[in-house]
């Protein structure tokens, strides 16, 4: 028995001393702010025993390709479409087999947004870690207008241009506890060659749905990123606010109904005014005529 236990001890020492290479963590700021920094530092941070050293190959990827390798104890590469971006002088630690685990990233831009990946393989076995670094643009331009239509509606649209990640947009009908978000909304959109964005998103709400005063907000965030702002506008619908002034019934008595007649139905009166007028005024150019030449006016 005491024999047994000797020798699985020996054995987990010998599994502890053969086990594979470990990636501890890898240090990527989740987000940068387009054109603020000279650099940004990626660390891979892993631990090997003796026998692993020898055949050790570190790799990082952006998106799934391979940006930089290192082979110790050679000097690393910059590799695809980071090539010249990247510090391969840098060294994070003096030991020489941790010396150029880091990825030295100069001025970074909103193409280097992405997944990046660390590898690290030796003769025994591989592991990776994967995190997602956002580089921003906040929009160039944000606008929120409403414009009233002939139909008795309301046209809201929400625009943002020259953004980056592609931007979400919402828009918010009401205060507090009782904002509700505006569903269905049609939605715009066009990128630019430099991979930025340009995002609208429209919202046609009937007049008889809102309420004397109405404000809507739209918020505009970019993904990955603590980035926010919010644009708000007033709208009072046209015959809500007329009755208002008017201190009609309904103003004063929320339960009353106000009918409203069709636009057409007036129509015939609209007729009537426009002949009067028309035949007034041949009468009153009559007049002027018969009195300058000193003749008798023609009665009606």
């Amino acid at each position: 028995m005491l024999t047994l236990c000797l020798c699985l001890v020996f054995l987990g020492y010998m599994l502890e001393d053969a086990r594979s290479v470990i990636l501890h963590k890898i240090q990527v700021p989740s987000m940068v702010l387009n054109g603020t920094l000279p650099y940004v530092i990626l660390d891979c941070q892993y631990g090997l025993n003796q026998t692993e050293k020898d055949g050790l190959v570190l790799k990082w990827a952006l998106n799934g390709r391979t940006i930089y390798q290192w082979i110790p104890p050679t000097q690393p590469q910059g590799l695809g479409a980071l090539r010249g971006k990247i510090n391969l002088d840098y060294d994070v630690s003096p030991n020489p087999f941790q010396r150029h685990r880091a990825l030295y990233l100069y001025s970074p831009t909103t193409e280097m947004t992405g997944d990046y990946t660390c590898k690290v393989s030796t003769l025994q076995n591989e592991v990776t870690l994967s995190k997602k670094m956002v580089v921003y643009e906040p929009p160039k331009l944000v606008k929120f207008t409403h414009q009233r239509n002939i139909l008795q509606q309301v046209n809201l649209t929400c625009m943002v241009d020259h953004a980056y990640p592609e931007p979400s947009l919402r828009i918010f009908h009401g205060f507090r506890n009782q904002r509700v978000e505006l569903r269905g909304l049609e939605e715009r959109i066009a990128q630019y060659p430099n991979g930025a964005w340009q995002k609208m998103i429209i919202a046609v709400l009937s007049d008889q749905t809102l309420h004397m005063e109405n404000v809507f907000d739209c918020e505009i965030s970019l993904p990955h990123t603590d980035f926010i702002i919010k644009k708000s506008t007033l709208y009072s619908p046209g015959h809500l606010a007329m009755m208002s002034n008017s201190g009609s019934p309904s103003s004063h008595h929320p339960g009353l109904k106000v009918l409203h007649s069709p636009p057409w139905k007036a129509l015939p009166a609209v007729i009537m005014i426009v002949v009067c007028h028309t035949r007034a005024i041949h009468w009153w150019i009559q007049s002027l005529f018969w009195n300058h030449n000193n003749l008798p006016f023609p009665s009606r």
